[in-house]
Order: C-alpha cells, then structure tokens, then sequence
C-alpha cells in the first residue's frame, strides 16, 4: 500500500516500523511539520542511518512501561522489536515511593518495580529522555531500510510482489475474489522534514500541505499530535480541549538538573543516598490539600534528573497546549514555597524550565472515517500523570501495522474498513479508559467515568481501587496477544504474526 503518515514523532515512527516489519512491500512516507529532519536520499530513496538524523530534540524524559517494553525491547530474540534500552540510556525502575513533601519522610508501601520482568512477562518499567527513545524508534527504522537494501543486487530493479502472476501483476483474495494491481517496487519509509499538513480528505484520501501541494495514497494515517486537524475530519468538528474543574491540577512545570551538580553541593547532596537505591525509582511528593506534587526520576543513564511538578493554578486560563512556554524559578519556588527548604534547593539549581497547561480532550466515539485514521496524541492526548501517553501511542502502531500487514493497494475498500474497524476494537476502549484515568495521579481515587470504556473493555475487575489495581490495568494486557486473538476472530481464523516482524522471530 502506499501511506502517508503526518508526524514523525513516537506514534509515526512505531507506526511506520510496525507497516514495514508487518510488510516490507508498504510504501510508506512520513511527512513530518519539523524542518529539523535532515536527510540525503540513497539511490534506492530510502534512508540510510548515515544521511539521515533529526536535529531537534523535543520534551523532557517520559516511561517506557512494561506494556511497551514487553515488545519493543524485549531481551529475547524473536520476542521484541530489538531496541536496546541500555545503548538509548533508559534507567531501569526498582521502585516508587510516596514521600511527605514537608517532612521528607517516606509515606506506605510504594510500588515494587524489582520483579516487573517476571511479572509481567519481560517488561520492564524504563525510564528515559524523550529525544533517547525517539532516536531509538528512528534507528530502528533506518536500520531495516538499510537491511533491505544490503539485500538488493540493485536497488533500481523492479521485484515481484507476494501474488504476482507471470504478467507482472499483483494477485490476491479479498473476501474471496482475485484482485490485480500494477507490478511494485520494494516498499521504503521515507520521511521528508518541512511538510506541515493542513488540510485531510478522507475519501480520496489526500493531505493538503501549507504550500497548497495536494499528496494522494491508498491511506492517510494521522500522526501528528495533539494539534492534529484529523480529528475533525474524522468527527466533523474539533475536539475542543477543556480545563479541568478543581480540585484537579492544571499546570505542570518541567526541567531537568544534571546529577552531578546535585551531588557536587552540600546543601543537596542528600538528595542522593549513598547506596544509590534512589537512582532507580521515582518518588513522588503529593500536597493533595494543597493541590500539588512533586515527581522525580533519573533518566540518561543516570547522568540527569528528570522534575515534573504539577499544581492547581487559577491564574491559568490557557486554551491550547504549549509544552515549550517558559517559566522563571522563581514562580515555581514560590508555588512550591511551604515544601522541605531541602527540595527547594535542590530545584533551585535549574536552569531551563518550561510551563505546560494541562488541558483535557474527552475520548472520542471513532478514530477513523473513509480512509483516513487517527494514532497517538491525535487519536488520545492523555494528562502526564500515569506516564502513559506515549506507550499508548505506541501501542496503537504496533496494532494498526499488525492490522493492516497483508493489504495491500489492490485491497478492496471494504477490506480496508473492516481493519480499520479491528484497529479500533482492540485499542479504542483500553486507550480511552486510560486516557480518562490519566486526569488524576496513581494515588488518586480513578473517576468513575472509567466504568463505561472498562465495561466494553471486558475489564472484569472494575475501577480500579489502589495504585496495585491501577498497575495492573495499565501493565497488563498484552497487544500482541489481544492483536492474534482479535485477527483470527474477527478476519482469518489463520491468522498469524507475520514472518519477521520481530527479529529472529520466524512464525507461530
């Protein structure tokens, strides 16, 4: 199929990794809002890790949790995509724990993150600088198109698709009857930095960029954030965001300090403990009277802490999210002024901060209409409380390529709806009820709106009750598991993970 995914962000690099490995005869371009995408086309117009990078590093660190990790980076071959979390610097996480903000004294239990990979079957809990896990996706990207190009005597040949005929056309059953399509070169991912969508056509499909270019494909994915124009193609109107009533929090704040100027000054160096056990989970300091918290968790191998902090702010009357506004010290000290003077010295020492309002964007009814779907932050923004936003758009490339695998442009459009419609089966519930669990921190009361998407989830445990509960949820089901079960009942009752789709991995 020939697709054009809008943003090369999180959820269009897995999505576009999850097409190609699920097929490597999509032809895939990414078209991505950034001019920071440098690249120089190969003879073959892919990419090659050499000529391609991306300059510009967005956001602050962000989890990689076990639902993710148990297939992006799995440490069995054949299991996982083969990101390798030590070479991107992630820090693997032991544990949470719950601190007084005033006392610093530690409050219950935590959370137990030491045994994550046996419990939930070899998914970890990482932690890691955004621009680390998005170069990852990337390498991984480049790194099959590279695969694939060794592979050609050259690269300027034609090739048979699976199905061929002797005439040189494609063939293949849809619902039974044989279709045929034009001869095709072996699939690509291209990504072409500069090109910011503004316009969709679902029917045709097309995209329309800024400088009024029009680009057709067999479908249009949605990538693009939560800025995307897609949703309202899809819906037929915005999905407007909305400040949350109080007592919920409003603003978040985010920097990072390195640890070494941590360590190196008296007045903080408490902060580190000296069996390092701090080094590996996040602690968390919640104000729930005063309607704010701390959060803070190594990432880069260590060399860097990551400091969210979110509050209720009435000042705040944003209408749009801006994750790069910035905000001085000392507005954020004083917000945080009756916290242990410890902790102040400690967020006394950064130095780039930026101001993010929380705004919320309900779930919606449907992700796609025509041939047009939706992924990511355009398809679910989430609020950062539960580290889920970008696992979950990750989870939804892994899904969709999955989905759409063995298509192809001969496919007929029923065909293609009825993927569309397994995509959104398997993953529109699960990620709306996250999405709705994501307003509140782990150690909040879950909104009872949740009862609705957990109902037709078939979550039979219900709301959750505790953190352990809200864990389960989130780390438990198993996308690749749900994807197989879901394919063989609803489209082939053969159906499998294709071949190569994880390396080593060589069928069921």
């Amino acid at each position: 199929m020939d697709i054009i995914v809008t943003g090369a962000g999180l959820s269009g690099l897995s999505t576009a990794l999850s097409l190609r490995r699920a097929n490597p005869f999509h032809r895939i371009t990414i078209l991505e809002r950034s001019s920071h995408y440098l690249y120089s086309a190969s003879s073959s117009s892919t990419i090659s890790s050499k000529s391609y990078t991306s300059s510009h590093e967005v956001g602050a660190a962000i989890n990689v949790p076990p639902n993710v990790s148990r297939f992006l980076c799995h440490p069995q071959p054949g299991r996982g995509w083969g990101l390798d979390p030590l070479k991107q610097k992630f820090v693997k996480s032991e544990g949470m724990l719950v601190v007084n903000p005033q006392t610093m004294e530690q409050m219950g239990q935590g959370l137990d993150h030491s045994r994550n990979e046996e419990v939930w079957r070899g998914g970890a809990l990482w932690y890691a600088h955004r621009v680390d896990l998005h170069g990852g996706l990337l390498g991984l990207v480049v790194d099959m198109d590279d695969d694939d190009d060794d592979d050609d005597d050259d690269d300027d040949d034609e090739i048979d698709e699976v199905g061929d005929d002797d005439d040189g056309n494609e063939k293949e059953e849809v619902n039974g009857v044989e279709k045929k399509g034009r001869k095709g070169r072996k699939g690509w991912v291209r990504i072409e930095g500069g090109k910011e969508v503004v316009a969709f056509d679902p029917s045709v499909p097309s995209v329309t960029l800024s400088d009024n270019t029009v680009l057709i494909a067999d479908l249009i994915i949605a990538a693009d954030g939560v800025h995307s124009r897609a949703p309202e193609y899809v819906l037929g109107h915005p999905n407007q965001p909305q400040m949350l009533p109080d007592p919920k929090l409003n603003t978040c704040y985010r920097f990072l300090i390195p640890t070494a100027e941590i360590a190196d000054d008296p007045d903080t160096k408490f902060f580190l403990d000296e069996d390092r056990k701090e080094a590996k989970v996040c602690r968390l300091w919640p104000d729930v009277k005063g309607r704010k918290r701390v959060i803070a968790y190594r990432c880069r191998g260590g060399e860097v802490f990551n400091f969210v902090v979110m509050l209720r702010d009435e000042t705040n009357t944003a209408k749009r999210e801006d994750w790069h506004a910035p905000v001085s010290k000392s507005e954020v000290l004083s917000k945080l002024s009756d916290f242990h003077p410890g902790i102040l010295s400690v967020i006394n020492k950064a130095t780039d901060l930026k101001r993010w309002p929380l705004l919320y964007r309900p779930p919606i009814p449907t992700w796609h209409k025509d041939r047009l779907v939706l992924v990511g932050d355009a398809a679910h923004p989430m609020l950062p409380h539960h580290g889920q936003g970008g696992a979950q758009a990750i989870e939804d490339g892994l899904v969709l390529g999955l989905c759409l695998g063995d298509l192809s442009s001969a496919s007929s459009p029923e065909e293609l709806e009825r993927r569309l419609q397994v995509y959104e089966k398997i993953r529109r519930n699960r990620a709306s009820a996250i999405q709705v669990m994501s307003n509140v921190g782990f150690d909040e009361e879950a909104p009872r709106e949740l009862e609705v998407y957990l109902k037709e989830e078939g979550w039979d445990a219900g709301v959750p009750k505790n953190m352990k509960e809200v864990v389960e949820l989130e780390y438990g089901p198993d996308m690749v598991e749900r994807t197989v079960k879901t394919m063989k009942d609803e489209v082939d009752a053969g159906w499998e993970v294709p071949r190569g789709f994880f390396p080593g991995f060589k069928g069921q």
